[in-house]
């Protein structure tokens, strides 16, 4: 979001480890309050989600957000962040995934749908 509102929450459902695909983060990352360009993902050891490139930080830097089943992980919108695949022999890495923002925000690139309350609805 433009005005720095976004906020993302990962509630893990499974325990999130190296192995099976944790969080991984750029700490600081969100500090100098960039919105990184983004293109198709390089790599196939991503889901498809658009990858960010040419941002001013070393891949060095992430480091990864182990957690326990039931740990909530609250980070900022600007912060740069990813998941690998799991690699565990067996059992998954479940997580809610939340984005809270101002209803005020504009984010780059996607329509904002505003929803009608039923009273505003005609019938057809």
């Amino acid at each position: 979001t433009r005005d720095r509102s976004l906020t993302g929450v990962w509630i893990a459902q499974d325990d999130a480890t190296i192995e099976n695909g944790c969080l991984w983060v750029i700490p600081g990352s969100n500090h100098a309050g960039v919105i990184c360009t983004v293109r198709p993902p390089a790599s196939e050891e991503y889901d498809g989600a658009p990858e960010s490139f040419d941002y001013p930080h070393s891949p060095d830097e992430t480091v990864p957000v182990e957690v326990i089943r039931g740990s909530v992980v609250f980070f900022h919108g600007y912060l740069l962040h990813s998941s690998l695949k799991n690699r565990a022999e067996e059992g998954y890495r479940r997580a809610l995934v939340h984005h809270y923002m101002s209803a005020e925000s504009l984010i780059h690139g996607i329509v904002v749908v505003k929803f009608l309350s039923p009273e505003t609805i005609e019938p057809l």
